[in-house]
């Protein structure tokens, strides 16, 4: 759903729930508000973690390829996941990526 967004996505293949779309939406507005794709961060979110070891994409058009490797080049600013965690959709103990550098 976040490389899709709530409109296109599923949610634990079903329909997306407004509660998780009016999520969704607020993370993709902040992504935006600092020049991040919200599937760039999410992809870079779910490394930080340090149990993480692949993180493993799914594809299912060639070009998809090179627009993943775009949103991996992409570095999200340290005021991103601040922000992030202001507005409440990070929780404060998570790992985040300039953390885990």
């Amino acid at each position: 759903m976040l490389a899709a967004g709530p409109r296109r996505g599923h949610y634990e293949y079903g329909p997306v729930p407004a509660v998780v779309a009016r999520k969704v939406r607020r993370l993709a507005r902040l992504c935006r508000a600092h020049g991040v794709a919200l599937p760039a961060a999410a992809l870079h979110f779910a490394r930080a973690h340090p149990a993480v070891r692949a993180v493993l994409v799914g594809f299912d058009r060639p070009r998809q390829v090179a627009q993943v490797l775009d949103w991996w080049a992409a570095r999200p600013p340290a005021a991103l996941w601040a922000a992030l965690r202001l507005a409440g959709l990070v929780d404060p103990a998570a790992p985040v990526p300039e953390e885990a550098r």
